[in-house]
């Protein structure tokens, strides 16, 4: 067994002193035979060294610890040795004995000494590609050429895109004796490896540099390709290793640090693109955001990648719950709609719809415009664009346009038939009142004349109405103080208030804002409430309010409400939605035209009027925006 042992071993009886059997090995170290090593005493074998006080057996009872001996061989020399003992057998007291001459010993400790040396070396350069800078990692690999080389200064020029120069990029050690950029003569010069050393003759200005600081010897490599090398590696110290081992160490560590240096400019441009990937998603992202059309992105498969603000209001789903979702189960519609799917999805041309309808999440539908984008990269279809814009908006626009044009055309109408009609109707009215002056008091046809004259003054009144509705109205705007306007417009309406049985209250806010409006107007629109709150209550004993306070809400100018209450029976709830309408009433002899004509004043006074009615009561709500800055406050003199 013991001839597998690299080193050269004895099987050693220390009890009888002499060798039992020896390897191959043992026998080349001493010259003696097997059969010679058989039963020779140790004596004669080993011996201490000059320098030790302590003998043989004493020495050879320290198991396993590396002892110094001297080796005697057959011809009497003598060997500077290190032999270890190890006991294998206890009861019979034999002993593993491995010798190995102090030369060997000490190469081998070398040895070991240089390979975790290189271990160190190699964990060194694995962590370069690590380091978040590349000035770390290039000074990474130069330390680890220094320990392989022993080179006092080593330094890494690197090329620059824009110059035919090098420019020091790292460098190792104190010594300024290098220029920080090197010329194009000098690029030229070293555009292969070169090893300068003392004695040789300098061929470049570098070597005469190296020369002049006193280095033994100064070398330079290109680092990547000779027809396109991206800069140089120098190194340059006082003792000179074996060339061929320096110029092997040199190329390893150019091709480690052209890898390094491509791999950085690889993460720097990927670096950069990702920067500009998010910059692009971002501004995409602030586009969909801000763009009133519904964005949909699909993949290949028209599933949901992700939808934008506007799409989310309008269809009622939350970006979350769509993703990964076929569009068929959100975007609803015609089956033309899902033609138009396959068709892009096969295609590159893309498709508009300019009215499709649309169904929202509640199952409410709407009509749209519709166009979808294929996007390709190169053959490859990679998303489908789906901008769709709501309609409803402009379809309610058109509606009322022509609502509008209508109207329009029927106050032409009305007027131009109140015009032609005012005037018979003032004949007749003028003939029934002669027919009445001729005919005596008592005359039977003095009631149906009476009715005729009657029914005269409610066709004239509904003439001079449709004419108020459908005329023009140019206002003359003035700063009004509400206190006073409504404290005299309550105070016209005292005598009738108190033939009626109702009790006038008026209540203004403090220190409130001016309004800025048609005083007439504004009158006619107060005296129509009032009057249908007097009607309202039917002569029967009541209360009618006038009030005013200021509005306050958060982003709207400040505002003025007046409000005018009556306790009548109120409006019923099926009518209260058609007030506003024009020719609309429940009363025989109203026209339907007071309340619309309210409504129109205070829309182009830029207000709103509103109406809150219960059993015992009904509440007119006007609302009319309020003097900005106007330094004048209503109750000032």
């Amino acid at each position: 067994m013991i001839d597998y042992l690299p080193e050269a071993a004895l099987l050693i009886d220390l009890k009888q002193r002499v060798v039992v059997l020896g390897n191959s090995k043992a026998t080349e170290l001493t010259t003696y035979t097997r059969a010679e090593l058989a039963g020779l005493p140790l004596n004669l074998l080993f011996t201490p060294p000059d320098d030790s006080d302590d003998n043989l057996q004493n020495i050879l009872k320290n198991n396993e610890q590396d002892r110094r001996l001297d080796l005697l061989k057959r011809g009497g020399n003598r060997i500077a040795s290190i032999a270890r003992v190890v006991n294998i057998n206890p009861a019979k007291n034999f002993y593993l004995m491995t010798v190995e001459t102090v030369a060997a010993f000490e190469q081998r400790q070398q040895a070991l000494e240089r390979q975790e040396q290189l271990w160190v070396i190699m964990q060194t350069l694995a962590s370069a590609p690590f380091q978040l800078e590349i000035e770390a990692a290039l000074a990474t690999i130069l330390e680890a050429c220094r320990n392989l080389t022993g080179s006092a200064f080593l330094c890494i020029y690197q090329a620059r895109g824009d110059l035919p120069l090098y420019v020091q990029k790292t460098r190792l050690g104190d010594q300024d004796t290098f220029p920080d950029q090197l010329s194009p003569s000098d690029i030229a010069t070293l555009n292969s490896i070169s090893i300068w050393m003392t004695g040789k003759r300098p061929t470049c200005s570098l070597h005469r540099m190296a020369r002049s600081a006193n280095f033994s010897y100064m070398a330079s490599i290109p680092i990547g390709d000779a027809s396109a090398s991206i800069g140089l590696l120098l190194v340059a110290g006082y003792s000179l290793l074996d060339t061929h081992y320096l110029e092997a160490i040199l190329r390893a560590m150019t091709t480690y640090i052209n890898s390094v240096l491509q791999g950085y400019t690889l993460i720097n441009q990927m670096q950069h693109d990702i920067q500009l990937q998010q910059k692009h998603l971002s501004i995409t992202s602030a586009v969909q955001g801000a763009v009133d059309e519904g964005v949909i992105i699909l993949s290949p498969e028209l599933a949901i990648a992700s939808i934008n603000r506007s799409a989310e209001n309008c269809l009622g789903y939350s970006n979350a719950e769509v993703i990964n979702q076929s569009i068929y189960n959100i975007l609803i519609g015609s089956e033309e709609l899902t033609s138009a799917f396959i068709s892009t999805q096969r295609g590159r041309n893309y498709s508009t719809q300019d009215t499709v309808k649309l169904f929202r999440r509640n199952g409410n539908p709407f009509p749209a415009r519709l166009r979808l984008w294929p996007i390709f990269m190169g053959d490859t279809l990679q998303n489908i664009l789906v901008i769709f814009q709501d309609l409803s908006e402009q379809e309610e626009y058109r509606t009322r346009n022509q609502q509008l044009e209508q109207r329009a055309l029927l106050g032409e109408v009305t007027a131009s038939f109140a015009h032609e009609v005012r005037n018979p109707i003032n004949n007749i009215s003028t003939g029934l009142q002669l027919l009445a002056y001729n005919l005596p008091a008592d005359d039977p046809n003095q009631d149906n004349i009476h009715r005729l004259q009657n029914d005269c003054e409610r066709l004239a009144e509904l003439v001079k109405s449709s004419l108020s509705f459908v005329r023009p109205m140019e206002y003359m705007l003035e700063p009004i103080n509400l206190d006073l306007f409504l404290s005299h417009t309550l105070e016209r309406w005292k005598p009738r208030l108190e033939r009626c049985n109702i009790k006038p209250h008026l209540q203004v806010e403090e220190n409130l804002p001016l309004i800025e409006g048609d005083i007439r107007a504004l009158e006619q629109v107060l005296t129509n409430l009032i009057s249908n709150a007097i009607q309202a209550m039917d002569g029967k004993e009541g209360m009618l309010a006038l009030k005013a306070r200021r509005v306050l809400e958060p982003a709207i100018p400040s505002q003025v409400e007046i409000s005018i209450s009556d306790t009548g029976p109120g409006i019923p709830q099926e009518i209260r939605d058609r007030i506003f309408e024009p020719f609309f009433t429940t009363k025989q002899s109203g026209t339907g035209l007071g309340l619309a004509i309210v409504k129109r004043i205070v829309t182009a006074h830029k207000g709103a009027i509103h109406v809150n009615s219960m059993p015992g009561g009904t509440i007119f709500s006007v609302i009319l925006p309020a003097v900005r800055d106007s330094g004048i406050i209503n109750g000032d003199t």
